[in-house]
């Protein structure tokens, strides 16, 4: 026999802890930003670079790599315009 108890409440730290582990999970959840992830492999590089091998438009790449921004698991850096 399994017995289940309720759960204590979640503290404001325990909170914030699982929110962001919700935010990752989910950003690794998209097999998208799991090549995305690959490609970038520690290496900088360009929204069109990454863009390149996915039959997706430059904003449908950019809103994936807005979630894994929000997830905390790559960095952006603007630059300015390239022609």
């Amino acid at each position: 026999m399994i017995r289940l108890v309720a759960a204590q409440p979640l503290t404001d730290d325990a909170a914030e802890i699982h929110g962001e582990l919700d935010r990752v999970f989910f950003a690794l959840s998209d097999p998208v930003r799991r090549a995305i992830l690959e490609r970038l492999d520690g290496s900088p590089a360009l929204v069109s670079e990454l863009a390149a091998p996915f039959e997706m438009s430059l904003q449908a790449v950019s809103r994936h790599i807005q979630v894994l921004v929000r997830a905390g698991l790559v960095q952006q850096e603007r630059t300015g315009r390239i022609a």
